[in-house]
């Protein structure tokens, strides 16, 4: 139940765009939007994948982020307590600047799944764009091409 099978690779050769209020990004032609925000200077998107992954890209003012490593601690203690059933357990964490590297397992019905939190934060002028991926590392490969498209892309220019 829980093992991805016949999980597709990303879309690379016909990509989708994202533009809305001088906000930008390419992703897979094979993934889709599934939620956007987009209030004043604020944008949230949540993207679905093909595969049981998570991809979601928030751009604010740098003045009203949250600070990167905080965001981070705090979108994985948020998880955990949105899952109704089963728990997640954090296996270790790595830092830098603009990237953390999240190990965890998704423990549920008795069968542990190891999975990948990937956070981003690139600076655009007076924006801070955090990205946030989850993945299960079995599909890693799958999906990785994708999300480092949305990195290179992301762009803001005023409207």
């Amino acid at each position: 139940m829980l093992v991805s099978c016949g999980e597709k690779e990303a879309d690379l050769i016909k990509t989708n765009s994202y533009f809305k209020n001088g906000f930008s990004f390419e992703y897979p032609g094979n993934w889709s939007v599934s939620n956007e925000i987009n209030i004043d200077t604020y944008n949230h998107v949540m993207l679905d994948t093909t595969a049981d992954s998570l991809a979601i890209i928030e751009l604010s003012e740098t003045s009203e982020a949250q600070d990167f490593k905080e965001y981070a601690n705090e979108f994985s203690k948020s998880t955990q307590g949105e899952m109704p059933i089963g728990k997640i357990i954090t296996k270790g964490t790595k830092y830098t600047d603009n990237e953390i590297i999240e190990n965890l397992s998704i423990e549920l019905l008795g069968e542990s799944i190891p999975h990948k939190r990937y956070y981003f934060k690139k600076i655009i002028g007076d924006k801070v764009c955090y990205i946030t991926f989850q993945l299960p590392t079995e599909d890693e490969s799958k999906v990785i091409k994708g999300y480092d498209l949305i990195k290179s892309s992301i762009k803001y220019k005023n409207p």
